[in-house]
């Protein structure tokens, strides 16, 4: 898997779209596989943290649906026509497609500001409910039996990142501004901006955010963050919409929900089986992990946990 997963890395280039990101090491490879029978299985930089970004925004939805009834009837869940940050068509239709084009997220965000007094509070809230201080046992290369290991206390901001992601992200502003004229955001846009930043600066490991996302495999009810229809909601938009515009093909090679990031990570949710995320830093033209899909694939295969 490793060498199959590199030599896609190979073919793939680190995101120039924040500067703070840009050099982020290509070499870098890390996966995490969390069962729902307790065990986590570690190999490479599992433990290595990195910038959350777009992936943050699944912990943000789920964040507004614990909270907001309504959260649906604001915000689509299909696929968009337009590139994952476009403007186009936000002053006839505010109501944005899905919750991770950038519309979307930002409106999820304004949302969490105005009910929760911040998005990056109530999505570190989630994702520290879900990883504390004792964890299932973990098996990873040259390990002899359980790993006891604790939980590392991350979730940690990146202020860099956000800063350096503020400086530059002129779309985004434009975005928020769209989304307040028309009455979609309630609150000031540079302080929902401020926040959606820095929600996306949150850094972890694949190991920690395999473990914080396993509620969202969760068959019985043992993680009580969302109940089961919303995670099986909160799944099929991450199927349809989840990777940009290569959802399909995603969807054709590994068949799991997942989400991607520009960092290089991706996250998959195989519902009653568990969760498994990638990093390697290195994107293909969609703004996916090339060397993620890649091991993704592979992995899948393997453990059959396609849902098809």
């Amino acid at each position: 898997m490793t060498a199959l997963a590199r030599s896609a890395a190979a073919g793939g280039v680190v995101t120039t779209q924040i500067p703070a990101l840009r050099n982020l090491d290509p070499r870098k490879f890390g996966v995490a596989v969390a069962t729902s029978d307790g065990d986590t299985i570690t190999f490479g930089d599992a433990h290595e943290p990195f910038s959350l970004q777009s992936i943050s925004k699944v912990f943000a939805l789920c964040a507004l649906v614990s909270l907001d009834a309504g959260a649906w009837s604001r915000i689509g869940w299909g696929p968009s026509a337009h590139h994952h940050n476009s403007v186009a068509g936000l002053d006839l239709e505010p109501r944005p497609a899905n919750p991770f084009v950038n519309a979307g997220a930002i409106s999820v965000t304004g949302r969490l500001h105005v009910l929760a007094g911040g998005a990056s509070a109530a999505v570190q809230s989630i994702l520290r409910s879900q990883v504390g201080p004792e964890l299932p046992g973990e098996v990873g290369p040259g390990a002899t039996g359980k790993d006891t290991q604790a939980c590392s206390d991350g979730w940690q901001i990146d202020e860099l990142v956000a800063a350096s992601e503020s400086a530059t992200s002129h779309r985004n502003r434009a975005i928020a501004h769209l989304l307040a004229d028309s009455g979609v955001l309630q609150c000031d846009p540079d302080a929902v901006l401020q926040d959606y930043f820095r929600q996306c600066a949150i850094g972890g490991s694949v190991r920690d955010l395999a473990l914080a996302s396993l509620f969202l495999a969760d068959a019985e009810d043992r993680f009580r963050v969302l109940p089961r229809g919303e995670r099986r909601r909160v799944n099929s938009v991450l199927l349809m919409s989840g990777t940009y515009g290569a959802a399909a093909d995603v969807s054709f090679r590994i068949g799991l929900p997942a989400k991607s990031a520009i960092s290089g990570a991706i996250v998959a949710v195989a519902p009653g089986k568990g969760s498994i995320v990638v990093w390697s830093p290195p994107l293909d033209e969609h703004g996916n992990s090339s060397g993620a899909l890649a091991a993704l694939t592979e992995l899948v295969t393997v453990l059959d946990w396609s849902i098809f």
